[in-house]
């Protein structure tokens, strides 16, 4: 199981490395690249839908130290895996790997690129279900996440268990989110009125078709019968 892995590391690794591609792989990997998209996304979600879309964009800022933090300071501590650019006595632990952008430390599982990327990309999929246009936004994750394997910093496993692990808490924070919507909308929703309330209980009653005004004898018919 573990040489399939690093054949796949392999792959992403050398195999399809350049040296223009290079710079390319280390920008998608960098977050403050990503800064200006962001600070985009979060201006477009107010504009449009004003103080929901404010709360969807602190939802998502929540979600993103909530699973930064989460993979950080809990799973890779008690993981503990090292990563295939950390340097044990003498060499890495992966001795071929390649490091573009210079070895990190700490721990190896899971990614937090992967996990973070892929549970915005799942919070807001889930909010915006009918919006195809959202699902891009999985795209942008995948990329984010084979740019960690294109510079040597994680095995394939350890992006993977990010991406479920970031699908999961995104779609926990979601609902979390649907629910908070739906309180807020019934908190504001204007009191029915009389009429409103009259013309619900008309409604609402039940006539039996064989007391309906129709289908009554005339009251001499009644009375013969």
């Amino acid at each position: 199981m573990f040489n399939s892995e690093l054949n796949v590391l392999w792959f992403f690794n050398h195999t399809i490395a350049a040296p223009w591609l290079d710079p390319i792989m280390i920008a998608i990997s960098n977050v403050w690249w990503w800064l200006p998209v962001y600070v985009v996304a979060v201006g477009l979600l107010i504009w449009k839908y004003k103080w929901k879309g404010a709360r969807m964009a602190l939802g998502a800022i929540v979600l993103v130290i909530l699973s930064d933090q989460l993979a950080n300071q809990l799973i890779k501590p008690v993981i503990d895996r090292l990563r295939p650019c950390a340097q044990s006595p003498g060499a890495f632990v992966v001795s071929w790997i390649r490091l573009p952008s210079g070895p990190r430390w700490g721990g190896s599982f899971p990614s937090s690129h992967a996990m973070n990327n892929f549970a915005v990309a799942t919070y807001f999929v889930t909010i915006f279900n009918t919006r195809r246009s959202v699902r891009l936004l999985f795209l942008m994750a995948t990329i984010i996440g084979i740019s960690r394997l294109y510079l040597g910093l994680h095995y394939p496993s350890d992006v993977i268990g990010g991406a479920l692990l970031g699908m999961l808490l995104g779609f926990a924070m979601a609902v979390v989110s649907e629910y908070i919507e739906e309180r807020l909308r019934r908190r504001h929703e204007p009191a029915p009125t009389a009429a409103e309330v009259q013309k619900k209980e008309r409604d609402s009653i039940v006539i039996d078709p064989r007391n309906a005004p129709w289908n009554r004898l005339p009251p001499e018919q009644e009375t013969k019968g």
